[in-house]
């Protein structure tokens, strides 16, 4: 059904990415994950992110977790499993409860990010946010 539906999306021009949304479970209410990294949780929820990694071309985890290391872990347990050509983004909150500061943010979108982590990441909670939270954003994505 996934490559059905996958193939759709494509036949219309643009890429389904599946959104996991173990990260959340685990980091959602306080921006500290514990136990497991998502991937290998990812079960507990129904998701075979190797099986899904597939049949799309993309696949985003929620990486809901302060601690930098925590979300380059994650980010690298998802891409160990991922098979090629799936690309990997990993989607970060700017504001509370996982970043405190535009510095810790971009710390954060770092840590996402390089060789044997995700390509890319995405921010949300856009309407959820002041927008001096939203200012984070353009400081994360400057290396």
């Amino acid at each position: 059904m996934a490559a059905e539906v996958a193939a759709a999306v494509a036949d219309e021009g643009s890429h389904l990415v599946f959104l996991d949304l173990t990260g959340a479970v685990k980091g959602y209410a306080d921006g500290l994950p514990t136990g497991p990294l998502a991937a290998d949780e990812a079960w507990r929820i129904g998701v075979d992110p190797a099986a899904v990694g597939a049949v799309v071309p993309g696949y985003a985890l929620l990486a809901h977790a302060r601690d930098a290391e925590r979300v380059a872990a994650d980010a690298a347990a998802y891409r160990a499993v991922l098979p090629q050509p799936c690309t990997l983004r990993a989607v970060l909150r700017p504001g509370a409860p996982d970043t405190v500061t535009a510095e810790h943010l971009r710390e954060r979108t770092a840590a996402a990010t390089g060789p044997g982590r995700a390509d890319a990441v995405d921010f949300y909670h856009y309407g959820l946010v002041p927008y001096p939270v939203l200012d984070r954003i353009p400081v994360a994505l400057k290396r």
